[in-house]
């Protein structure tokens, strides 16, 4: 199978890989907390959804896309 980097516009149902790929990228800096597995997700999570609401409020107009590889997000 050919390797295919494509993009695709943003659905409601991609939050949770997003949300998922934000854990993955931001929890180490909150592991110092030393925050039981519960508090550390809803932590991640205030700091994903201000982080959204931010984002959306600056860039209003910007297009959401996922980046797919073999039509599977990755980014």
């Amino acid at each position: 199978m050919k390797n295919s980097v494509t993009l695709r516009q943003y659905k409601p149902a991609d939050e949770s890989f997003l949300f998922r790929l934000f854990c993955s990228a931001n929890a180490q800096q909150f592991a110092s907390l030393d925050l039981p597995f519960a508090q550390s997700q809803q932590w991640l999570r205030m700091q994903f959804d201000a982080r959204d609401s931010q984002y959306r409020a600056q860039y209003a107009n910007a297009d959401l896309d996922l980046v797919l590889h073999n039509a599977q997000p990755i980014g």
